[in-house]
């Protein structure tokens, strides 16, 4: 049982980041309206509980205690499930069902499901996150929470129009909920529908100034949109609103370093670090700075105390990995990156560094058909298309290379990645200038000429 308090904000950071335990099926019906998802459903113990949970005798107990024994219940699962002791998590999932029917209602079930849907998330447990969820449909609540929370497992496993979709619906029947405006927002972003995103976040901080996630997003794409002056502006103004806010703070780091004002970015991070000793995100952009600016053993070695304290951090992982590749350790960064992929597989960006590796290695084959392999996979992510056409290049497929370029260009107009990607290959080619290339001419100078091409090979 959470407080409605609680309960509102646990889809809120809008960042989140597998088990699946199913046996013998048969046919029963369960909740109303929800029989033609759930009509075949498992012999699954914790079901039968929601289904029975009417015939549950009620126990009146304080709620602060209540809320005090679900946060340890939760505390517990999540522990269990790192250990990978799968039978006790499923004895104390199902006590934490009952508990939850015994003390108050279905809602309050739904609220528990939800929170530990995210923590659950954040581990990149997907499978036990569906497993979650379908418990949270069976409870027949038309709640926009359950719904946030279907959305962001489709978010995460890469299911990006699939997300939108469910976001739209929920936009519309929930007009005022401001967690999924800024969802949908987000997964515009993440498509690369920059212009769309920008306008959802702005019509979001319109309805509700206050909004930090909304304030932070719109930033975000500001940044990805290559105006670093006004996503500066934005996380400033971000930062007045709510100077405590560890996420503005980093993040304005981030813009920093893309401006090249990489003194100033550092010291940001390491003020961010002195105030939030566990922000991971001002730890894991302080080794990047330092890689920016070419102080690569202490780049690495950030990186290595980011991992002493945060073991399962994806970017740390795949940012150690980077400085590595960038240190020309590239036997130690394939492992690296190996060794990332395995623990967090639906991570594109480990995927693409893998790739990278390859390529640097002089392993061209082998490269493209670890970008084909991750093209397939992450069929959104416009560093994986870049990413394979610069290979294309490098492999002197020019033509090939420049059909990649010009289907990356149509679908993700806004990435200036791979405009300047097809400028160089113009380049290579010879061919007469475009307006495009015109237009990009500094952009080559500094793209192409440079003895560093990551750039072209996919980096965001």
């Amino acid at each position: 049982m959470l407080t409605v308090g609680k309960y509102r904000s646990i889809f809120s950071s809008g960042q989140i980041n597998g088990v699946s335990i199913m046996s013998r099926k048969r046919t029963k019906r369960f909740v109303k309206g929800n029989d033609e998802i759930f009509s075949s459903v498992a012999d699954d113990p914790i079901k039968e509980l929601i289904a029975n949970g009417c015939g549950i005798r009620r126990k009146r107990i304080p709620a602060s205690t209540a809320l005090a024994k679900v946060d340890s219940q939760i505390e517990t699962i999540i522990e269990l499930i790192r250990k990978g002791n799968m039978r006790r998590t499923e004895q104390y999932l199902h006590d934490l069902v009952r508990f939850n029917l015994e003390t108050g209602d279905k809602s309050h079930l739904g609220m528990t499901i939800c929170q530990l849907t995210k923590r659950v998330l954040e581990g990149n447990e997907y499978s036990f996150a569906a497993r979650l969820l379908e418990y949270a449909m069976l409870l027949g609540l038309d709640d926009p929470v359950i719904s946030t929370a279907r959305a962001e497992l489709l978010k995460v496993q890469g299911k990006l129009p699939e997300a939108l979709a469910l976001y739209d619906e929920m936009v519309t029947q929930f007009p005022g909920n401001h967690f999924a405006r800024n969802g949908r927002a987000d997964v515009l972003k993440k498509m690369w529908r920059l212009a769309e995103a920008l306008a959802a976040y702005d019509e979001t901080v319109a309805q509700f100034p206050g909004n930090l996630i909304a304030r932070n997003g719109r930033a975000g794409v500001l940044k990805k949109m290559g105006r670093h002056s006004e996503a500066l502006a934005a996380y400033d103004e971000t930062i007045t609103w709510f100077p405590d806010d560890a996420v503005a703070r980093s993040s304005r780091a981030g813009v920093l370093k893309e401006m090249g004002r990489l003194s100033e970015a550092l010291a940001a991070c390491d003020e961010t670090i002195i105030r939030y000793s566990n922000d991971v995100v001002a730890r894991t952009g302080r080794a990047e700075v330092l890689k920016e600016m070419g102080r690569l053993p202490e780049a690495l070695a950030a990186y290595n105390e980011t991992l002493e304290r945060f073991n399962g951090n994806v970017v740390a992982r795949s940012g150690r990995a980077g400085v590595l590749k960038e240190m020309g350790r590239l036997s130690e960064a394939l492992v690296a990156y190996d060794e990332t992929i395995e623990l967090f597989s639906d991570n594109a960006i480990a995927h693409t560094g893998r790739a990278e590796v390859l390529k640097e290695m002089g392993l061209l084959s082998e490269a493209l058909a670890a970008y084909d392999e991750t093209v397939a996979r992450f069929p959104d992510v416009v560093f994986a298309y870049t990413g394979r056409a610069g290979v294309l290049m490098e492999m002197g497929l020019l033509s090939e290379s420049l059909s990649v370029y010009d289907e990356t260009v149509t679908r993700f107009a806004d990435d200036l990645v791979a405009r300047s990607g097809r400028a160089c290959v113009l380049k290579r080619m010879g061919g007469h200038p475009d307006p495009l290339r015109i237009a990009l001419e500094p952009v080559l100078l500094m793209v192409c000429n440079h003895s560093n091409t990551t750039v072209i090979g996919g980096f965001p």
